[in-house]
């Protein structure tokens, strides 16, 4: 699903501005050197990739291409020309995993024009980057973007932006390239596409990069733009940032109603968005209000099933239609109703297998539920067909706990052992995952040890503390549930995780459902 994401956008970009790529304004021929039958060659190998190009035959296009910038004359054609076919042999290379032959022909069509580089040139060099884990270059495209295109925002997912900021993180340079670009997100009033996003993690993470700078002045304009409940949360149980946040013990059910409020409203001025529904249930059963949870989406289902086919309720079912299904699910789940909970998600499953859309999610949570509700062997079955090269490498880790808790769950030790290997080694890919695997083999030591690592390191700190808090008791689990989450209260009953808590963070309580459960 990345991929395709990547691969869309660069397309989006190319296509805008670069597809005169054979024009005969380019004069070829106007140099002496080169003869006509030469340039009449190169134009065909050209023109072909092009065609291969409209019609997303990748291979054939990267081939053409490629055999285009091998010809003899190319490095003697104009700059312009060269920077064109250098730019569509590198989308063509990405969209073949081709990534550092795509990432060096981006580097080579900004090198041969360099005043050609344009918003569609970024916009494709960040896929690239992105794609071929090259975060310092995936940064220093993304400035460009933001600094010189901020209108150009509007052409990207939020979520393939959370990513590009994600990865950048990452980098080792003190954050320097993480806070220049924040900061410059923040200066261009970047605001997501999506009406239910908001631009509140922008301010969350300036927030945290300076306060750890000692920073507090310009730490506290943040802190003070924060209102989302979860930003509250955050800010009250970690250390370093805990004299930013209210210390009203109200102030984060306070925030929760405040935020379903502004969904509830931002659902009504979008009602051809069903995506609008789903964010509001989804808060709704977060804050154990779950009849109206599900009366909302029972009621957008409704509107779905009774619509004609040639005029649909909502102007979103594409990529949105599985996600209702899959907070129905999670809504049912924590009602009791573990039956239609499970054809909720086999539900929401088909959808995204018929539309093209996510499968990947659906198939993990759907292989996740199967081992909660005691059918570990069919877990395992649903999960066979997951394909790794359709994931992030963090959706590679989810796949690997769905397989170690059904091992788990049906005592296969030696399997369990090969599944806990792989994600010990890949820990950086997917330390949630990782624990999630770790409390289904039930090993309280290494599970001790992940956890206290995680809030060793400041990168890992927040999400750790925020899985430790006390949250809302489900009313209704499974046998395997039970058995895990009286695990994790064990878990943090220990002396050495108790410890690690009270030197990085506090322990509260919230009137919410937890992450993990």
């Amino acid at each position: 699903m990345r991929k395709l994401t990547c691969i869309t956008a660069a397309l989006s970009a190319v296509f805008l501005v670069a597809a005169p790529v054979v024009a005969p304004a380019y004069a070829v021929g106007a140099k002496p050197t080169i003869s006509q039958s030469d340039t009449a060659a190169f134009q065909a190998i050209v023109k072909q990739g092009f065609d291969r190009v409209k019609a997303r035959d990748w291979q054939g296009a990267k081939e053409s291409f490629e055999a285009a910038i091998d010809l003899p004359i190319f490095n003697t054609l104009p700059d312009d020309l060269r920077y064109h076919v250098y730019v569509f042999s590198a989308v063509a290379e990405m969209s073949t995993d081709s990534l550092d032959k795509a990432y060096q022909h981006m580097i080579d069509a900004g090198n041969a024009a360099p005043d050609a580089r344009d918003k569609g040139y970024w916009s494709t060099l960040c896929s690239i980057a992105q794609m071929a884990k090259k975060p310092e270059a995936l940064a220093d495209a993304f400035m460009h973007i933001v600094t010189e295109y901020p209108d150009a925002l509007k052409t990207f997912d939020g979520s393939f932006i959370g990513q590009i900021i994600q990865d950048v993180r990452g980098i080792k340079d003190g954050h320097v390239r993480l806070l220049a670009l924040l900061e410059a997100l923040h200066d261009a009033k970047y605001t997501p596409t999506d009406p239910f996003w908001t631009n509140e993690w922008i301010d969350y993470s300036l927030m945290t990069l300076y306060a750890e700078k000692g920073d507090d002045e310009r730490a506290k304009v943040h802190a003070a733009a924060l209102a989302d409940p979860d930003s509250i949360r955050d800010m009250q149980i970690d250390r370093r940032y805990n004299r930013f946040a209210p210390t009203d013990d109200q102030a984060f059910a306070a925030a929760t109603d405040k935020k379903i409020a502004r969904l509830k409203a931002l659902a009504e001025a979008n009602p051809d968005k069903i995506g609008g529904v789903q964010v509001t249930a989804y808060a709704l059963m977060t804050a154990n209000r779950l009849p109206e949870a599900l009366q909302r989406l029972d009621d957008a289902l409704a509107k779905v099933a009774s619509a004609p086919k040639d005029k649909p309720a909502f102007s979103d079912l594409g990529d949105q239609l599985n996600w209702i299904h899959d907070t129905r699910a999670r809504v049912l789940k924590k009602m009791g109703r573990f039956d239609e909970a499970l054809a909720a998600l086999k539900k929401g499953r088909d959808i995204a297998e018929a539309s093209g859309e996510d499968v990947v999610s659906q198939k993990i949570n759907l292989s996740d539920a199967l081992t909660d509700y005691g059918q570990p062997k069919e877990a395992l079955d649903e999960i066979k067909s997951f394909d790794p090269k359709a994931a992030s490498s963090y959706g590679v880790m989810s796949a690997t706990a769905a397989r170690a808790c059904a091992y788990a769950e049906l005592g296969d030790t030696a399997h369990l052992k090969e599944e806990l290997d792989y994600m010990k080694t890949h820990a950086a890919d997917g330390q949630a995952p990782l624990q999630s695997a770790l409390l289904c083999a039930g090993d309280l030591d290494p599970l001790a040890a992940q956890l206290i690592g995680r809030l060793d390191d400041p990168d890992q700190r927040a999400a750790a503390l925020g899985e430790v808090q006390t949250y809302l008791v489900p009313e209704h689990m499974t046998a395997w549930q039970k058995t895990v989450f009286d695990r994790h209260a064990a878990l943090l009953k220990r002396p050495d995780v108790s410890a690690a808590i009270d030197k990085y963070g506090f322990v509260r309580s919230y009137p919410e459902f937890g992450p993990a459960f």
